[in-house]
């Protein structure tokens, strides 16, 4: 019988591998974000879920639960990472598998940095708490619920609104913003407003512009 030699090279490339592989699970902070840059790079949500270890069955619920492509591969990764099954490395692994190597070396690798919440430098922005809450939930209606988590309420009281008031897509916007007012108090600035609107999973640069900068 041949015995199976590997090489000193290639053993090294193993032996980088396992090295290189963060320990433990995701953080489930940083899972908006990785959502976000796996549809950047035109990953299929559906196909990561199925590799991650997510059966048919529920992933054909949370595709029939949210129309945006964004939140049913937030939700994928969500469920994920609250079954244990996102480690860093099976993400590793099936980001590998799905040729997304950029995501995969900015999350999963040690002494990298994954690209999630940063400060953005802003203009003059307004002084004191949110007031105008009617017209800015109109104008982040589209992003309310990614808006809602930039802004850090708990993403079961984001779904919780959004199922007290399912179809009401301006009263969904409206309850969200409120609730982070409501939570934050004096906290509920202009400025965390206008940061959470420049979130990389939010984009809306415009709208901040628009109602937070004096």
């Amino acid at each position: 019988m041949k015995c199976c030699r590997v090489s000193g090279a290639k053993r090294q490339l193993i032996k980088l591998w396992v090295r290189e592989v963060k320990r433990g699970l995701i953080p489930l902070e940083h899972v908006p974000y990785l959502a976000w840059d796996i549809l950047l790079a035109n990953g299929d949500w559906k196909s990561v879920g199925r590799r991650l270890g997510l059966g048919d069955g529920q992933l054909n619920c949370i595709e029939s639960d949210h129309d945006e492509k964004y939140e049913k591969c937030f939700k994928m990764l969500k469920t994920c990472q609250q079954s244990g099954k996102a480690s860093y490395e099976n993400v590793a692994d099936v980001l590998k598998k799905h040729n997304l190597n950029a995501t995969r070396e900015s999350y999963c690798l040690e002494g990298r940095d994954p690209p999630t919440k940063t400060t953005v430098a802003l203009g003059n922005v307004k002084p004191g708490c949110v007031q105008d809450l009617q017209s800015i939930a109109n104008a982040v209606k589209g992003k309310r619920k990614r808006l809602g988590r930039a802004l850090g309420l708990e993403d079961n009281d984001v779904e919780q609104i959004v199922d007290e008031n399912r179809g009401k897509i301006y009263e969904q916007s409206y309850q969200i913003l409120q609730k982070w007012c409501q939570a934050y108090g004096h906290e509920a600035t202009y400025s965390v407003l206008a940061q959470a609107l420049n979130d990389r999973t939010v984009n809306m640069g415009t709208v901040a512009a628009t109602f937070c900068l004096a």
